[in-house]
């Protein structure tokens, strides 16, 4: 009898250590787990961020070349490009890597109200569209634009995976403890009709300067 009861005393003595090492490992996996849907999520935001940075980055350069366009034609349209860059210094703010996408919209409204005015006073200035310094800087703006559109696709795209990401259980339980939320997108503002009036008349600043150019190569032929 007691070396019945001996051998019970030891089941239980070699059991409980066995017990405690598989809680262990489970909560230790488990933890792991975790973590590692923690990194992941981090490298997701951090993605986001940065991308949102490059935006302020387009934007400014932006800024910039919207504010030499104002510079040219306040010698045409004084009392129009100063109201116009009041309006810039007044509306202008830096998107960082923490702005929202609504704070981007607001900022690229402030650039296509300006742009549209400048249209119309380049209109009313034909000398003023054939400055090349004018056309420069024209072609500046069309190329940061291109370039913030394509950061804008680089911000969506990873507030797509973001978003992908905590919307699958178990994961969006974890993201949800962890504060991960979604991220709102930045939507491809619609473009004025003002912008378009500016295309166009770069384009036909383009052609007249073309124009001329050939007008003076034929006459230099004539010449000889």
């Amino acid at each position: 009898m007691k070396f019945l009861i001996y051998c019970a005393q030891g089941k239980k003595g070699f059991a409980m250590p066995s017990a405690l090492i598989a809680i262990a490992v489970t909560t230790g996996g488990a933890i792991f787990w975790i973590m590692s849907i923690q990194r992941r999520l981090v490298v997701l935001d951090e993605n986001i961020r940065n991308a949102m940075s490059q935006i302020g980055v387009q934007l400014s350069c932006r800024f910039n070349a919207l504010t030499a366009l104002l510079g040219l034609t306040k010698g045409y349209a004084r009392k129009e490009s100063e109201s116009l860059i009041k309006t810039v210094k007044s509306g202008r703010v830096d998107i960082t890597a923490k702005s929202t996408p609504e704070d981007v919209l607001r900022q690229e409204g402030i650039i296509g109200e300006v742009l549209g005015r400048i249209a119309i006073v380049s209109e009313q200035y034909p000398e003023l569209k054939e400055n090349e310094n004018y056309l420069k800087t024209m072609d500046a703006v069309e190329t940061f634009e291109n370039m913030l559109r394509t950061s804008r696709f680089i911000y969506n795209n990873s507030v797509n995976k973001l978003n992908r990401e905590i919307r699958m259980l178990p994961v969006s339980i974890i993201a949800g403890v962890l504060g991960f939320s979604g991220r709102n997108y930045v939507e491809d503002q619609a473009q004025p009709m003002a912008a378009f009036d500016l295309t166009s008349s770069l384009k036909r600043c383009n052609k007249s300067k073309r124009q001329k150019r050939n007008r003076k190569a034929a006459s230099r032929i004539k010449a000889g």
